[in-house]
């Protein structure tokens, strides 16, 4: 149910591995004309599986990592990719060495 009412649905790479989760709204009615969330993974080195769930079943899905990271070729369509700023741990504002800020201005943008 509150899935339902958001735009997006944020977890780390950790839940995808251990969990692969679909992040989607189940279990009630989607409204006709009503998109799923978009399922944000943050996900510093692109540690994504191209077989989670939320890759392969073509609604839509970001991954925010490093600049640095390099992402995998067979990324499917659905899967888009956003970078920022690295940050050492021990910033305030980042978490995993991404910049929070950076990214919810990206995702502001989206």
């Amino acid at each position: 149910r509150l899935r339902l009412a958001c735009d997006a649905v944020l977890v780390g790479v950790g839940t995808v591995l251990r969990d692969n989760p679909s992040l989607t709204v189940r279990r009630v009615p989607l409204p006709a004309g009503t998109p799923q969330p978009t399922r944000v993974v943050m996900d510093p080195s692109l540690r994504t599986p191209a077989t989670a769930i939320l890759a392969t079943d073509g609604l839509p899905t970001l991954l925010v990592c490093s600049a640095s990271a390099l992402p995998p070729p067979d990324l499917p369509s659905s899967v888009q990719i956003l970078t920022v700023q690295t940050l050492p741990d021990s910033t305030p504002g980042g978490v995993g060495g991404l910049n929070l800020g950076e990214m919810l201005a990206g995702l502001h943008a989206r």
